[in-house]
């Protein structure tokens, strides 16, 4: 798993295969930290403000594809 580069020649290699479902290393650590988020607070967390952050973030760092983090 790895969080940069977001797109590795592995996780190409494995969305060039069908019926193989991927998810890059932040959406992996995304969807942890919102399954935490939930558990220690009994709230919902806002995932959409969360991954529109992220982006923002990701766009001024790096020019790499945006993902996806729902």
């Amino acid at each position: 798993m790895a969080y940069k580069a977001r797109q590795t020649p592995l996780l190409v290699a494995a969305q060039q295969n069908q019926g193989w479902d991927t998810a890059t290393g932040v959406e992996v650590l995304l969807t942890q930290a919102f399954d935490q988020f939930l558990l220690w607070t009994g709230l919902e967390p806002p995932r959409e403000i969360v991954a529109e952050a992220i982006v923002a973030l990701d766009g001024k760092q790096s020019t790499v594809a945006k993902a996806d983090f729902d």
